[in-house]
């Protein structure tokens, strides 16, 4: 809290002389490289001062991107330089005020050609790995671990550093072939977009309704019945009856955890007396459109763990990560022909069937269980 020991200099890039700004020591050891002309400074800071929109954070940023100094950045997989903490690091590599670079070389060093797992798990550097080699070649060719970023694209996207944001994992990249060889269109013309509101909550409502999270979202990917119940007024139900789920709806988790998906199954109540189910603000509602792509066919290509890993590059925002709505409606999605959407159709259902008689087997092995010793014993004795 108290500046009065950090240098000027360092205090004006943040603009944060009058000390009335949240400072952190990993802003100011930014902001202090920023402000010292001379030399290569090498700093090694958390993951999150890369995209997060806390205080000054965005600031030092900004101006670190405005000085034309960064020469790199090198995502690094938790556990690689720290072995005591998972959490992701970025290496800054800045240049002399003389340099004035126009762009910026990123690297993943969670790439196979860097890092390989220990027995543990833990990422380790490969032997014979030269960070510096790729960092000084001319080029960038291969954009799955490597990419020179003009300043431009990085001011586009809001000065936000995340590696992530430029470069195309192998799933992008996968999936990018597989809607280059398929007819596709964008999700807002496949679907209605709803986003749930805050409904609020009366201790004496008439009426009840279940708000789903991402804990009701089953392994086999249909919708169980929400733990959470509120009671509402007759006023609030207007708001909520725009946000019930109906059968065959997919609900898409677009904050925190991101990427779940879960088909609204064709049980699912949706009168007010029975006490319909509806999303929680995490999740953006998906109803297909008629004559388009059917909730089985849009659940199977939003559940693949390709189109998953996909979906979470495209998540931003501070503490918490979410898709902005834009990008959503813009994601594409591809339109089988009616032979694979019927497969796709078969295929769920067999599965939900197969689901259906190994949770039958569970239960039967479970009551055999408790109605053995010494569980029939002591169920019998407990009040």
């Amino acid at each position: 809290m108290n500046t009065n020991q950090i240098p000027r200099s360092t205090l004006a890039i943040l603009d944060a002389e009058e000390g009335k700004k949240r400072l952190t020591e990993d802003v100011l050891a930014l902001a202090d490289a920023l402000a010292q002309s001379t030399g290569q400074t090498i700093l090694c800071v958390p993951d999150g001062l890369m995209y997060r929109g806390v205080g000054v954070e965005p600031l030092v940023r900004e101006a670190l991107v405005a000085s034309g100094r960064l020469k790199g950045v090198l995502a690094v997989p938790g556990g690689m330089i720290f072995p005591n903490t998972m959490m992701d690091t970025d290496v800054l590599v800045l240049t002399s005020s003389n340099m004035d670079g126009s762009k910026v070389r990123m690297l993943d060093l969670s790439h196979p050609i860097f890092s390989g797992r220990t027995v543990r798990g833990r990422p380790e550097i490969l032997p014979g790995t030269n960070w510096a080699r790729y960092l000084e070649e001319s080029t960038a060719t291969d954009e799955t671990f490597a990419k020179d970023v003009s300043l431009e694209e990085i001011k586009e996207k809001d000065f936000i550093l995340s590696i992530n944001r430029y470069l195309l994992p192998p799933a992008a990249v996968a999936l990018e072939g597989f809607l280059e060889r398929s007819r596709t269109i964008e999700l807002q013309d496949a679907v209605e977009l709803i986003r749930p509101l805050s409904l609020g909550k009366a201790e004496d409502g008439e009426f009840t309704i279940f708000e789903a999270s991402p804990a009701d979202v089953s392994q086999h990917g249909l919708l169980t019945q929400p733990h959470k119940i509120s009671t509402l007024e007759r006023a609030q139900m207007r708001k909520a009856r725009n946000q019930r789920l109906l059968p065959g709806d997919v609900i898409l988790s677009v904050k925190g955890t991101i990427g779940t998906a879960s088909l609204v199954p064709a049980d699912a109540p949706t009168s007010d007396e029975d006490g319909f189910w509806t999303a929680g603000q995490s999740f953006m509602i998906l109803r297909p459109k008629r004559g388009g792509v059917s909730g089985v066919v849009l659940y199977e290509y939003l559940a693949n763990p390709t189109v998953v890993e996909a979906l979470r590059t495209l998540a931003g925002g501070s503490a918490i990560q979410s898709i902005a709505i834009k990008d959503l409606k813009a994601f594409r999605v591809p339109i089988p022909s009616e032979e694979e959407a019927e497969r796709a159709e078969l295929t769920f259902k067999q599965r939900q069937e197969r689901h259906a008689q190994i949770e039958a087997i569970l239960a039967e092995i479970e009551a055999e269980r408790t109605s053995s010793w010494p569980s029939r014993e002591l169920n019998r004795d407990m009040p």
